[in-house]
């Protein structure tokens, strides 16, 4: 139950778990190695920042932009997503390997759709602690944004004039239900009225119509620090308070970290769902063999004015 939204030069997305996985924000050096199943080993690519879950010495990547300012993200796509066997004269990928290797390679989001139409992904696992995950992606860069899903069919690369991404079902079905809506997108809702219409659940279509109506309607800034505020606020029409949702076991959901990278100046800034003060880690002081780490903050940050 997560959300990926992109609004000027800034990209964004809710992370919707049950729970924390010890996710840190993770600078990735020009020279960290990264290893893949069947395409071989880079030894040296573009610095990458973001979050990531950092397993046997890997950053498992949730959403990630590199030095360029192609930014990924990874949502999960449960019932529709299906992995293929490698294939000769492919790029064959696992799941976990899209976005480093997308983002060690390419500079922009046109560079990147052409690669993708030479790519199959595997359903190879990371290790038996961690299976594949069923996931689709969104890829963009402050020019344009495209969707990427592996589906029973084969890959599927869907131009995004929305440049939003939520979870299952697939795009085109989500495109679908925005345009039976459309009617709504231009108007603005005044306090004390009737309901305009917009749902409000937590599920996936929900929000993504809701993530449309905030794009076409939240007022622009004008200056750096209010212009983040609004991205976060923008954000917050699709974040999930404890409780509000369950997962498929039945599990109560939050929206454990919101993130807003800067795709011009290389910022990423992120709240979590007990501290929304926003924090910022620079991409241009890093380690370049390695791996720079930053723990993401917990708890509540209260400021007494008496």
């Amino acid at each position: 139950m997560c959300t990926a939204i992109i609004d000027g030069h800034f990209f964004g997305r809710t992370l919707d778990l049950e729970d924390s996985y010890a996710e840190k924000v993770v600078i990735t050096g020009r020279d960290f190695p990264f290893k893949f199943i069947h395409e071989g080993e880079i030894r040296h690519h573009y610095a990458i920042i973001g979050t990531a879950h950092i397993a046997n010495g890997v950053p498992l990547y949730y959403d990630a932009a590199n030095e360029m300012g192609l930014c990924a993200a990874a949502l999960r796509f449960p019932k529709y997503a299906e992995y293929h066997e490698k294939k000769l004269g492919e790029v064959n990928l696992a799941s976990f390997e899209l976005i480093p290797w997308m983002l060690c390679n390419f500079s922009s989001a046109d560079e990147a759709k052409s690669a993708m139409r030479s790519v199959t992904i595997t359903s190879d696992n990371f290790s038996d602690q961690l299976p594949s995950t069923p996931l689709h992606w969104i890829f963009a860069d402050k020019y344009e944004a495209f969707i990427v899903e592996s589906v029973n069919e084969g890959l599927k690369i869907y131009d995004s004039p929305e440049e939003i991404l939520t979870n299952a079902p697939d795009f085109p079905s989500q495109r679908e239900n925005l345009l039976k809506h459309s009617e709504i997108l231009n108007k603005v809702s005044c306090l004390g009225e009737k309901n305009i219409d917009i749902a409000g659940d937590s599920s996936s279509q929900s929000r993504f119509i809701r993530a449309a109506y905030a794009k076409t309607n939240i007022l622009p800034c004008y200056d750096e620090p209010a212009s983040i505020s609004r991205f976060f606020h923008l954000m917050d029409t699709v974040s999930q308070p404890h409780g509000f949702a369950q997962n498929d076991s039945g599990a109560p959901v939050r929206t454990v970290y919101t993130s807003c990278i800067d795709t011009e100046k290389l910022i990423y800034y992120f709240t979590t769902y007990n501290d929304r003060q926003i924090r910022a880690v620079r991409l241009d002081k890093f380690d370049s063999d390695g791996l720079t780490v930053f723990t993401m903050e917990s708890g509540e940050n209260i400021t007494y004015i008496n």
